[in-house]
């Protein structure tokens, strides 16, 4: 396989899951946002339940970075706007950690009744899903910028 090869699959991957997480971000958060409060904390915790063991959710955002080791090994460094693309790639999934992760135990931890502090973590689990997929999105750009030849 050549390094071209590679590359183009571990982007085909990346940029599923980065429309993956845009889908989210757009299109998941306005159906969340026209639910009312208690449907959108009955709706959360079956996103989590059924999110977490989503073989396609953790199959797309993992492969690229498990792909990463024999890729660096095999290649190096050498082509430095795929790196950058691979190493924002990590960034996002950071950043899915950092931020979206706390604010779904938040919601999951919360009682029917309180529909003040659900408004208040729906409000900030758009903006976690935003970053997250923005990152994302940078990396995938990153990466194709490899392919068109920018110096």
């Amino acid at each position: 396989m050549t390094q071209t090869f590679v590359e183009i699959l571990i982007l085909t991957i990346s940029t599923i899951t980065t429309g993956f997480l845009l889908w989210i971000a757009d299109v998941l958060k306005s159906i969340m946002n026209d639910m009312d409060l208690a449907t959108f904390g009955r709706f959360m915790r079956w996103l989590y339940k059924r999110g977490i063991g989503s073989a396609f959710a953790v199959v797309i955002s993992t492969v690229p970075m498990v792909a990463m080791i024999p890729y660096f090994i095999m290649y190096h460094f050498d082509h430095g706007w795929f790196t950058a693309g691979l190493i924002v790639f990590v960034l996002s999934s950071v950043a899915g950690k950092m931020f979206n992760l706390p604010v779904y135990n938040r919601i999951l931890a919360l009682k029917e009744g309180e529909t003040a502090l659900f408004a208040e973590e729906r409000r900030k689990l758009k903006t976690a899903n935003w970053i997250r997929a923005l990152i994302c999105l940078l990396s995938s750009i990153l990466m194709v910028i490899q392919f068109v030849g920018v110096k």
